[in-house]
Formats: structure tokens, C-alpha cells, sequence
């Protein structure tokens, strides 16, 4: 029996300041730059147990696992400077009618519960199923400001759009493993398990003029399954051989959009499901063998 856990701890910041209205081709406008300022504190643990048994004579390894993980992710955006140098600080007493003002707490919680147990059928067989459960519960508190202004600067509209949100979910999701050896040099395997792939808030708060953002996005599922052929011959020659399919429900991507005031931008949501298949190929000769 073996138990082992992870505990992890993270304090940290990153802050970016630029043009992401201008491609790279223009020329600077000199013009007062955007400024995003993330803090990102979160803390966790996983654990795993591990125990070999054996029933009816039969070799059995199960594996029993748990992960708690708590983070916060605070996210404000507004003008910095004209400079071109890294001044991170905002400048709303200079520039009070900048159009792109946020100000987000984004709380994060997590945990899970899996297992996987291997089944060996006979001394060439084995199967292995899993199974994971999952909660998740992501939040949003915070603001941001719309502001018009005439052709002169004069403000016509200015007030802030408070939002409260918060998302929760729990799901399980399942697997299927298999490998069967036919020598000592090949072993073929293939691997069946669900997928997914949560939306956070803190993905959709940023206030972005080259794209927009669905407010009916939602999460992303589905389902990978793979098979192959994998060996060692002679220590000479380490090979894996496979085929993968993915499927994505609801898949997130980009798709441009007429607005309202006939203005096309991207948007970012659901654009549909996505099929993916491909082959791998790994080829690793010992050299040791060859000298």
C-alpha cells in the first residue's frame, strides 16, 4: 500500500499594458495604452492511495484518489499611460473617459473524488476501469463601465453594469481501459474516457474591442478514444503505434457576427461539435545496441 499527496500553494500577480486594438503592421498612436491587472491566490491538495491485492489468485491494483482546490482571481482593467515605457499603474485622473473598465472577484472551488482499479484477467489481459466525480462552482462579482462619448469628447453616457454570477455544476465521468500482450515485444491497448472542459468567468470578463462574448456560452464534453500497438524489441528498438479519436460537444471558438449597428466582430461561444482524428508514430532506437 502507498500514499502519497500534493499540496500546493500559489501567490502571484500578472500584469500586461499595450494597444490590442492596433494590429502589429500600424503605427503607434502615441495614444494612452490598456492596462489588465490579474492577482491569482489559490490553494489545494491531492491524494492518492494505492493497494495491490489479490483475489482468487488473480493480481489486482486499486487506486483511490481526492483533490480540494480553493482559488481567487482578482482582474481590473482600465488606461495606463501614453509612454512607451512599463509603467503599470492606471491613469483614470488622465484619461476619466477611457471606454474599457472592469473590475472583477473571480472565486473559484473545486473537488474530486476518482478511483481506478486493474483487473487482470489473465498474465497477458488486463482491464481497467475509472470513474471521476466532479463539482465545480465559479463566480463573479464585480463591474464594468460603459462610457459614450461625442466627436469632441464630451461623455453623452457614462454609468456602471454591476453583475453578481455564479455557476454550478457536478458531473462524473467514466473510462475503460484494456491491454493485451501477444509477445515480450508488442502489447496492444485502447483507452476509452469522457472529457471536459468548464467555462471560467475570469475567461469572459475582460472587456476585448477585437471580439465579443456569448452570453450563453456554456461548457465543453465528450468523449477520446484511442488504440495502438506498443513494445520494446531486444532494448533495441522502443515503438508506440496509435490511432485517437476526439469528440467535443458544444466546442468553443471564434465566428464573426453582425451586430446591431452592422458591425462585424468576432465572437466567442459555442460554435458547434468537433470530430478529431489522428495517428501517432514513436520510434526510439538505443544507439547503445548499435556501438
Amino acid at each position: 500500500t502507498n500514499f502519497s499527496m500534493n499540496i500546493f500553494l500559489l501567490d502571484a500577480h500578472r500584469y500586461a499594458v499595450g494597444f490590442r486594438t492596433n494590429r502589429v503592421s500600424q503605427v503607434d498612436s502615441n495614444q494612452e495604452r490598456d492596462l489588465i491587472k490579474s492577482n491569482f491566490d489559490n490553494l489545494g491538495f491531492e491524494s492518492r492511495l494505492l493497494h495491490k491485492y489479490n483475489v482468487l489468485n488473480k493480481d489486482l491494483i486499486f487506486l483511490f484518489g481526492a483533490k480540494f482546490y480553493k482559488g481567487q482571481t482578482l482582474t481590473a482593467q482600465g488606461p495606463a499611460s501614453n509612454s512607451t515605457s512599463p509603467n503599470f499603474d492606471f491613469q483614470l485622473d488622465d484619461y476619466p473617459t477611457y471606454q474599457f473598465q472592469s473590475n472583477y472577484v473571480n472565486p473559484n472551488l473545486n473537488y474530486a473524488v476518482f478511483s481506478e482499479n486493474v483487473i487482470y484477467l489473465n498474465k497477458n489481459t488486463s482491464l481497467t476501469p475509472g470513474f471521476r466525480f466532479e463539482y465545480i462552482n465559479t463566480g463573479s462579482n464585480g463591474d464594468y463601465r460603459i462610457i459614450n462619448t461625442n466627436l469632441v469628447g464630451g461623455v453623452i453616457y457614462d454609468t456602471l453594469i454591476y453583475t453578481n454570477q455564479e455557476r454550478e455544476r457536478s458531473f462524473v465521468l467514466l473510462g475503460l481501459g484494456l491491454s493485451t500482450k501477444f509477445s515480450g515485444w508488442m502489447e496492444f491497448y485502447a483507452n476509452y474516457s469522457q472529457n471536459y472542459r468548464a467555462v471560467t468567468f475570469a475567461d469572459m470578463n475582460i472587456v476585448n474591442p477585437n471580439f465579443i462574448i456569448n452570453p450563453s456560452i456554456q461548457d465543453e464534453s465528450g468523449y477520446t478514444f484511442d488504440l495502438g500497438l506498443r513494445g520494446n524489441y531486444r532494448d533495441f528498438i522502443l515503438y508506440d503505434v496509435s490511432s485517437f479519436y476526439l469528440f467535443y460537444n458544444d466546442r468553443i471558438g471564434f465566428i464573426q457576427r453582425e451586430l446591431d449597428n452592422f458591425i462585424v466582430k468576432n465572437e466567442k461561444g459555442n460554435v458547434g461539435n468537433a470530430r478529431i482524428l489522428g495517428q501517432e508514430l514513436l520510434l526510439n532506437f538505443n544507439l547503445n545496441k548499435i556501438f
